[in-house]
Formats: structure tokens, sequence, C-alpha cells
């Protein structure tokens, strides 16, 4: 803990199997999990530290944390912290702006050969 980031470390056996950062900006919280090393009793040290930096992010004030593209999802582990969709688009940008239009038509072209995937409505 330094300021405004967390670091969250999972420790098995003495070695660190998961390591996650996370930032506070004000009422607002930013996770992201750094890596991971497989092959200990943990089966998934990805979600321990998913959820260890989301509480360190709590106890720092943060009240709304983006968790990433695709939180609570069912079955998924963060649905179990009540993870909400959120309605706002991705933005991603290119490298320069002489690239954005044709990444973008890369992502069109690619989200269009994807199927559909059926959106739950957001609570009101």
């Amino acid at each position: 803990e330094v300021g405004r980031v967390r670091l969250v470390e999972v420790v098995e056996g003495g070695r660190v199997v998961a390591s996650g950062l996370g930032f506070v900006h004000g009422s607002g919280g930013l996770g992201h999990t750094q890596g991971m090393r497989l092959g200990g009793t943990l089966r998934e040290p990805g979600q321990v530290v998913v959820l260890a930096v989301a509480e360190a992010l709590g106890e720092a004030g943060a009240t709304t944390v983006d968790l990433g593209y695709g939180s609570g999802q069912p079955g998924g582990p963060k649905q179990r912290l009540g993870a909400t969709g959120d309605p706002m688009s991705m933005i991603i940008a290119a490298r320069s702006a002489g690239l954005q239009r044709p990444y973008e038509a890369m992502r069109r072209l690619r989200n269009a050969a994807r199927p559909a995937r059926r959106r739950r409505p957001s609570a009101p």
C-alpha cells in the first residue's frame, strides 16, 4: 500500500503465485492482474488476486471499481462481488491518428464475425 496504489500478492508455499495492482482515484478504483504462476495447489490463483485487489480498493475508499471487460458474467469469480455491467462502450485507440480508422474497421469486421452475445438488461 503506497498512496493510491495497492499491490496484492498471493503466496503459496513461500512463492508468489499471483499478483495484482489496484489504483484508487477519489471514490473510483481500477484493478489489474499482473501475473500468475500455475502449477500450485490453488486451481485459479488469478481469481484470488482479483478478489483481494477489489477488497483492498474498497478498504482504500473506492466505492466503484472497474473490474474489466466481462465482469459479472454468470459463474465468474467477479460475480460474487456483486459486479454489474456498465453500458459504457470500450474506447480503444491505435498508436497514431492515421491508424485509428483502419484499426476500427478491422475491429468491426472481427466483431461481425463473432456470434452475437445476449446481453442482460441493466438494473434500473
